[in-house]
Formats: structure tokens, sequence, C-alpha cells
């Protein structure tokens, strides 16, 4: 079966359509985490829950890094070229990337929750991951 030429619009409208479907499940995680009791709450180690939080915040920077190498001259030859197929791909494999990336970080907050973690602890994962999406949402060239 051939497959139709990918255009700039046709891209922009699968990156909008992921990045809300990606974003939706942050909030349907933390029904998760309101429906579904995990261990009695207790404060994890200091040092577990600061070491997450270092892995996420390394996580976040290396997917901006990412984005400010590879996305910026992406977007550039693409607002010369507008059908290219080979920047268009690596438009959707960046900005994809950038928001499993920004997925996993609320995913942390899910699984500090299942460790037992208090709900104070579990929320800035979410809002940090959440915050992320929402300030990578996808533009095009």
């Amino acid at each position: 079966m051939a497959q139709r030429p990918q255009t700039t619009q046709g891209t922009l409208v699968f990156l909008r359509i992921l990045h809300v479907t990606l974003l939706v499940s942050i909030a349907l995680y933390l029904d998760v985490i309101r429906t579904m009791p995990a261990k009695p709450a207790a404060l994890l180690d200091n040092d577990f829950f600061f070491s997450l939080g270092t892995v996420a915040m390394a996580i976040l920077g290396y997917a901006q890094a990412i984005r400010l190498r590879r996305l910026r001259p992406t977007l550039e030859t693409l607002r010369m070229k507008p059908d290219d197929a080979q920047s268009l791909a690596q438009w959707r494999y960046i900005v994809i990337l950038c928001d499993c990336l920004a997925e996993s970080v609320a995913l942390f907050g899910i699984a500090i929750h299942f460790l037992g973690g208090t709900y104070w602890q579990v929320v800035p994962f979410f809002i940090v991951g959440g915050g992320a999406m929402l300030a990578w949402w996808p533009t095009g060239p």
C-alpha cells in the first residue's frame, strides 16, 4: 500500500493530537493515584526522593538540549522546504521523543505513589512533567 506524502500541516496536526493525548494521560494518572491506594502513606527516604527528582531534572534538561540543538535547525529547513520528507521525519522524531521524556517525569510520580509516597511527594512530578508538556506545545515551522 503506497503512503501519501507527508505535509507540514498534516505532521503538525498529528503531533498536536499526540501531545494532547499524552497530556490527558497525565491527568488520568492523577485519577489513578486518587482511586488506587498504595502502601500506607509514609515519607520515602529523602535520598531516594531527591535522587528521583535529580534524574527527572536531568531527563528534562536532556530533552530541552535536544529541542535547542536539533529541533530549531529542522524547523528552519522546513521553512525553506516545507515538504522535505527527511526534515518532517526528524521533526516528528524530536517532538515525540521530548514528549515521552516529559511523560516519564509524571510516571516517576506514579512510581513514588506505589512505593508509599505521600500526595505532596507525588504532585511535583506531575506538575513538572505536565508543565514541560505545556511549554513544549508543537508549533509549526
